[in-house]
């Protein structure tokens, strides 16, 4: 008899035993869980008030859908009036609206990079047009007070309450676009003609680049002006 006492207390035990290791089971997984989510929260509230959504986005839409790169970022400035010329290389066949929202966009990073009265974006296919300060081959496009450049003497650096764009941006014809070749090939050529003296003998001196930049390259002097030339007047 004592035995079976025995028994049915142990069971006893063993099963109050095993329902309050549920219970302290469940009661862990609630407490894991909460913080947990207030943890996520508060991770939330912290991005959306470190970084702005709509910047992202619009930055997003520039890096990943259009492909460019400010190479260079020329100053012009007159006493406190600062005036910025962002040099910018296109890597992609964008047509005249594209090409000036890269522009808007560039102006939006302006504002917040260099604070400016008045700025200049300059477009080209190639970075060594930059390198060798030519002139914009895809266009420019110009921000200012009233869309005049001397109002920029006018107003405050981080004033852009009557800032103006201006385009000067043309429709390219891609279909004369150049090779990387090609502009590389163009930089060397006024590499080497910049050797010879400047005097009345420059169409010996081209024709003797013409020839030093054929070896380079392994074409006939023919081909290397006709190269050159074809550079030269590209989107001109």
């Amino acid at each position: 008899m004592a035995s079976k006492v025995v028994k049915i207390f142990r069971n006893i035990a063993i099963g109050l035993g095993v329902l309050l290791v549920l219970i302290s089971i469940l009661a862990n997984i609630g407490k894991n869980d909460k913080p947990q989510a207030a943890a996520s929260q508060s991770e939330q509230a912290i991005s959306i008030e470190l970084i702005d959504p709509a910047w992202i986005d619009h930055r997003d839409i520039s890096l990943n859908t259009i492909n460019y790169e400010i190479v260079k970022v020329d100053t012009a400035h007159l006493g406190n009036t600062k005036r910025f010329t962002y040099k910018i290389v296109i890597y992609q066949r964008l047509n005249k609206a594209e090409i000036e929202q890269v522009a808007i966009d560039v102006f939006d990073l302006a504002q917040i990079e260099t604070p400016f009265n008045a700025l200049a974006i300059g477009f080209y296919d190639y970075p060594e047009f930059i390198e060798m300060g030519d002139g914009y081959r895809l266009g420019y496009v110009e921000y200012a007070p009233n869309g005049k450049w001397k109002d920029a003497l006018e107003v405050k650096t981080g004033d852009y309450s009557t800032m103006q764009m201006t385009s000067h941006v043309e429709e390219p014809d891609w279909s004369k676009a150049i090779t990387h070749t090609d502009a590389v090939m163009y930089k060397d050529w006024f590499e080497v003609l910049r050797t010879f003296p400047d005097d009345e003998n420059s169409m010996e001196y081209e024709a003797e680049t013409d020839k030093i930049i054929g070896e380079k390259y392994g074409l006939t002097p023919e081909q290397v002006e006709a190269a050159i030339l074809k550079t030269m007047i590209t989107f001109r």
